[in-house]
């Protein structure tokens, strides 16, 4: 009776240990998030996706905790969180708010205090757009000097022959200037304006392939990307035809 007494004891004191810690991890990622909310990126990934983003996915770079899966949160919600970060002054007024939403789809609580940040701009967001089959999704761009470089990723849920058009991949700034690709990179392959109007490349069944579309001329004021698309054509057993892939009601920063 003791033995089975003392084992319950430690068994209970490991798994209270283990919320414990569970909560203090989730605590610390979203106290970085409002705190560091420019460094975004190295706390979770955000998935958008349909029209202007109805569709969002939230999963807490979390891995080593076993919380590997995400969370769904509609276009209103995400909103919510998104303004809460960006526009809170006060580490109180963010995680008065985001507690309640984050215990309901975590079932953590967080209620680590915050300090104040400066310079609020979310990072991390990744839009999505899903065309026969394949899902293109864009991860990051990078601003150096007049060249931007806007990395994706591409998935197929079956072997596809994907054409990126070139001449048709443009991006757009805050101001509406648009700019146009000079070259796009699907996995060891690439292709550059000057010598070809685009690049095409097999796809093969649930490997993610990296993508690069280069643009160039970016001007100095240009701080912000608020659309990026191009066109493509996609064949494969259930499709053979053209798309268009469009990332829009953006604000990624540069």
């Amino acid at each position: 009776m003791v033995l089975v007494l003392t084992l319950f004891l430690i068994i209970s004191c490991s798994i209270h240990a283990n919320e414990v810690k569970n909560i203090k991890e989730i605590t610390t990622a979203i106290s970085n998030l409002c705190h560091k909310p420019d460094k975004a990126g190295e706390y979770w990934d955000v998935k958008l996706s349909g029209t202007a983003g109805a569709n969002v996915r939230i999963k807490l770079k979390l891995a080593d905790l076993g919380i590997t899966g995400d969370a769904k949160f509609n276009k209103g919600e995400w909103k919510g969180i998104k303004d809460t970060i960006e526009n809170s002054q006060d580490y109180r007024e963010c995680a008065k708010v985001l507690t309640p939403i984050f215990l309901d789809k975590f079932q953590m609580l967080i209620n680590q205090p915050l300090n104040n940040s400066v310079k609020r701009k979310l990072s991390g967001i990744r839009w999505e757009d899903i065309n026969s089959g394949v899902e293109i999704t864009l991860n990051r761009c990078l601003k150096n000097k007049t060249i931007l470089t806007c990395y994706f990723t591409i998935s197929s849920k079956e072997d596809s022959l994907v054409y990126i058009d070139l001449r048709s991949a443009s991006t757009f700034d805050q101001e509406g200037n648009k700019f146009h690709a000079q070259k796009v990179t699907i996995a060891n392959q690439f292709a550059h304006k000057s010598k070809t109007s685009g690049i095409n490349v097999e796809i093969i069944q649930n490997v993610k392939t990296k993508m690069v579309l280069q643009f160039e001329g970016i001007f100095n004021s240009s701080y912000f990307i608020k659309k990026i698309v191009f066109d493509s054509k996609i064949k494969n057993k259930s499709a053979n035809s053209s798309h268009r892939y469009t990332y829009r009601d953006m604000e990624v920063m540069l």
